[in-house]
Parts: structure tokens; C-alpha cells; sequence
């Protein structure tokens, strides 16, 4: 990945976490919408890429709940509790039906409408392990739909500090986390006392390519995203100006007290199999 200027989020060296806090990754790709998916079901699709996807749900199932069109936020907790009523009714409210596309061992999910195609997942790897599924998908959907044009691409990480689970109980948010985003938990007797928090930040990107929407508090929930019409065949490279950016934010956000404690090591690329 070719390194970006940012004037935001410095350069940090990548790293994959023994004790990710990750809690999801989800990437959705919006288009002009196909009405040949409004009025068939997706059979080609389901057949290119039943290899690594061979099972299939309805809209109304636990995994398609999570890749909600509105892209809900879950609670902050390392147990990510399902989707309330409301939000998974959301996928009701799409442009025709929803199809979801599962791995074997039902860790990666793509859900197909007639707006939008998305990639979910609560088992994280790195990087290009996800952005190699979800191009799967992609070019799949651009190749038997003629597809040429997204009108938003959009990229979101999901991350819980839990301090137990790390065995920093005793430590303070502030020797944790950046005090610029922790606002009243800086302070001791909000430290104990605060079950939840969140403050949303969104940023213009340096580069001109995109946004994103930082929340953060207890947890940090990064959506990258840019509403722009783009090229299908740009989509790789802007979503790899993501990722960096979501990892920069995330290494900013974070002490090197916490950082440690999630054991990081070196970053091998390597292709994992999923199914």
C-alpha cells in the first residue's frame, strides 16, 4: 500500500493486534440502482462466487441484520449485542430484496441489493485479506450487471477498549487513550462512574478523497466514506487511501501503553482462506 500524506493522523507502522479490539468491519458500495436485482434474484452472482460463498439468507437473518443500508452503530461492548427492532427494520426499507452470501464458517458476509453491495465481518484479519473478498464481489456485480459507477463508497471500523479483557483495570482512560478525545472521562471522577460516551468529529480529508465520521468516547467507530460519483475500476485504490487512514486515526487515538497491551506484532502479509 503506497503510504498518503495526512496532516491529521501521522504515519504509524502497520501491525496486527493478539488482542484486536476490533468489533466489526463493514464495507459498503452504493450505486444507481440495478432493477434487474428489484425483479430476479441474483442466481449468476450466487454462482460465481459460491466457492467462497456458498450459503445464502434472507434479509431477515441475524447476519443480514448487521449489514443494515443505514450501516447502524451497534453498542460500544465486546460482545456487540444484536441490531434494536428499529434498525434492523431498516432493511425493509431497501430498493427490493436483500440476498446475503455466506462463508462456510459464516465470518464474512456480502449482502446484494439493488443500491448497494457490502462486506461485513467480525473476524478481522488485515487489510488486504478483507479488500481481496470484497473484490470478489465487486467485480462479480460490475461484470454481470454492467455496473460503471458508484455513488458512495464507504468503509467502517468498529473498536471497544475493554480494560479487563486486557488486564488494565486499574489503569485510567488517560493512560489510555488520547485525552483530546476523551473529554469529561479525563477527569477522575468521571473515569469511574461513566458507562458510556461518544463525540463525533467529522473530518475533510487532507488528499481531497473522502471524509470520515470519528466517533469515539469509550470506543472508537471510524466511517470513512466519500459521496462523490467514482469510477468502479477507482474503487480499490480510494479504499486502500481508507484503510491506511482508519488505521493512522486508530494508532493516533490510542497510548503506547494500549497499544502494547492489544500485543501487536508484525504485520506478514499473507493470503488467510476463509469457508
Amino acid at each position: 500500500m503506497n503510504t498518503i500524506p495526512d496532516d491529521l493522523f501521522p504515519e504509524a507502522p502497520r501491525v496486527i493486534y493478539e488482542r484486536a479490539p476490533l468489533v466489526q468491519v463493514a464495507c459498503e458500495l452504493r450505486f444507481p440502482t440495478i432493477l434487474r436485482l428489484q425483479s430476479e434474484p441474483p442466481a449468476e452472482f450466487q454462482d460465481r462466487i459460491k466457492a467462497r460463498f456458498p450459503l445464502l439468507e434472507t434479509a431477515t437473518s441475524p447476519f443480514a441484520n448487521q449489514l443494515s443500508s443505514s450501516f447502524p452503530l451497534p453498542p460500544m461492548s465486546q460482545h456487540a449485542p444484536p441490531l434494536p427492532p428499529e434498525i434492523a427494520q431498516l432493511l425493509g426499507a431497501s430498493a427490493g430484496p436483500s440476498y446475503v452470501f455466506l462463508t462456510k464458517d459464516r465470518k464474512f458476509g456480502f449482502a446484494l441489493e439493488a443500491q448497494r453491495l457490502s462486506l461485513s465481518t467480525r473476524s478481522y484479519t488485515h487489510w488486504e485479506d478483507f479488500r481481496d473478498l470484497l473484490l470478489i464481489g465487486l467485480r462479480e456485480v460490475v461484470d454481470i450487471y454492467k455496473l460503471g459507477l458508484l455513488t458512495r463508497i464507504g468503509l467502517r471500523y468498529i473498536n471497544a477498549i475493554d480494560r479487563g479483557r486486557l488486564s488494565l483495570s486499574n489503569e485510567a482512560w488517560p493512560a489510555l487513550l488520547r485525552k483530546e478525545i476523551l473529554g469529561e472521562i479525563a477527569l477522575p471522577p468521571f473515569d469511574n462512574n461513566t458507562v458510556a460516551a461518544t463525540r463525533v468529529t467529522v473530518i475533510r480529508s487532507p488528499d481531497g478523497i473522502g471524509s470520515m465520521a470519528f466517533r469515539h468516547g469509550l470506543g472508537v467507530i471510524q466511517d470513512i466514506y466519500t459521496d462523490q460519483q467514482t469510477e468502479t475500476g477507482d474503487a480499490e485504490s480510494i479504499l486502500d487511501r481508507f484503510s491506511e487512514r482508519g488505521w493512522r486515526a486508530f494508532r493516533w487515538s490510542i497510548t503506547d501503553t494500549l497499544h502494547n497491551a492489544l500485543g501487536p506484532r508484525e504485520l506478514v502479509m499473507e493470503r488467510t482462506k476463509h469457508g
